[in-house]
């Protein structure tokens, strides 16, 4: 006989409920109480949430037989999923996540398994939320520490998940036409798996974590020099939300990996999950963040492109203005053949071919007449490339520490990277 689904409405208290719970094939009752329970921590204010985190941890850990329940409990929820999963686009392009992301938030979603990911975003976290989490003291932590401790595999495991996620994209057809390598072999995705897998099986070995890093910060240069390379070649709206995606999977490996070996603070790891949290529910972020990268990209681009229809000296003034003239004054003799064609006694169908190659030659002459003055010299060409490298620089200011580039650049670039990328790394000096 199947248990009855529904917690008891008159137990208050998360830790009596929890010791009431039925042993077996009762994961519906589990997924309850874990819903239940975040509700009930979010109930009351912060000042009052901390106290009930505490009586909680502290009600859990008086009794062995409770803390083997939350323990099992814990096990089932798969917290790898909420670690590698939790403010991450779910698809590899913005109307599929779009489309997703309206569709939990309109729709009903019917969870059977005990899922801490579905519970956390069925709590409805917000930013004020993440202020509290990075708030808390350290003992209120290290109660929480103690009860799901043995959980580092949870972290290797999510870094797992991330590295797949991350290789599939970055091996792609569409994102390695604009990757600095010329065959998956030679692109540092290409070893992101072999070396999650030797960090995992080697975890007390620091050589083994350091070689993981290092391709983790490789791909994040091969990501970056394919924006570069984007902004030269042209803009796409689905490469720009994948390679975004796969910095950001990246990233986090590198957080779940000082947290893994406690380089960083848990409380701040905590907040940055339901700060993502409560980015994920939000339609409207995706959009906007979306849309603002993309028309950064076009604006870089385009700017890029018609640089040299900028005068940045007298001498050019003068060339332009000469080219306005002349073009001006091939427009004037279009117009004039224009009116002169019109009042021809000809048949319709010979006007129309004589205007469409009055129009045809005044700006096929414009083009080659005026050519060698609005066209870019090599030293405009020089400022073009002087200032796409400063673009990377300034790309990878941003993204990466100085002090991890510049040990990198000292060691000597990979000769699977190009000289183009070595160029522009050696540039952020």
């Amino acid at each position: 006989m199947r248990h009855d689904l529904k917690m008891p409405s008159v137990l208050p208290d998360p830790v009596q409920a929890l010791a009431l719970l039925p042993l077996g094939e009762s994961e519906g009752i589990e997924r309850r109480w874990l819903q239940d329970t975040l509700a009930w921590l979010k109930g009351v204010p912060p000042g009052q949430r901390t106290e009930r985190l505490r009586s909680l941890a502290e009600g859990i850990r008086r009794q062995s037989s409770t803390k083997e329940r939350f323990k099992q409990i814990w096990v089932k929820s798969f917290a790898s999923k909420v670690y590698a999963e939790a403010g991450l686009a779910e698809a590899t392009s913005l109307p599929r996540e779009l489309m997703g992301r309206v569709k939990r938030r309109l729709l009903p979603q019917f969870e059977d398994d005990v899922d801490l990911y579905a519970a956390l975003y069925m709590a409805d976290l917000t930013d004020a939320d993440a202020d509290w989490v990075i708030g808390l003291s350290e003992d209120d932590v290290l109660g929480w520490q103690e009860l799901i401790a043995g959980s580092t595999n949870d972290f290797a495991v999510a870094i797992r998940l991330l590295a797949l996620r991350a290789a599939a994209i970055g091996l792609s057809t569409g994102v390695m036409k604009i990757m600095p390598h010329r065959y998956e072999t030679e692109s540092p995705f290409y070893q992101l798996m072999d070396a999650v897998s030797l960090s995992a099986r080697f975890a007390e070995e620091a050589n083994h974590r350091q070689a993981l890093r290092d391709t983790i910060f490789r791909c994040r240069v091969s990501a970056g020099l394919s924006h570069v390379r984007m902004e030269e070649q042209g803009v796409s709206s689905d490469l720009v939300f994948r390679l975004d995606l796969v910095l950001a999977q990246l990233e986090r490996m590198e957080v779940l990996l000082r947290v893994m070996f406690d380089e960083e603070d848990v409380r701040r790891f905590g907040a940055m999950i339901v700060g993502a949290f409560a980015e994920e529910r939000s339609v409207h972020s995706l959009v906007r963040s979306s849309v603002n990268r993309i028309a950064r990209r076009i604006v870089t681009h385009t700017g890029q492109s018609g640089e040299h229809y900028i005068a940045g000296s007298r001498s050019e003034w003068v060339k332009m203005g000469y080219g306005a003239v002349g073009a001006g004054g091939i427009t004037a003799f279009t117009a004039l053949f224009k009116y002169v064609f019109s009042g021809m006694a000809l048949a319709p169908l010979w006007i129309g071919v004589a205007h469409s190659l009055n129009y045809t030659l005044s700006f096929v002459l414009m083009q080659f007449r005026w050519q060698a003055d609005v066209s870019r010299s090599r030293g405009q060409r020089k400022i073009g490339r002087l200032r796409r490298r400063r673009s990377a620089a300034k790309w990878f200011g941003h993204t990466i520490p100085f002090s991890k580039r510049c040990d990198w650049i000292s060691e000597g670039a990979p000769r699977t990277m190009d000289a183009r990328c070595v160029a522009h790394l050696r540039d952020l000096r």
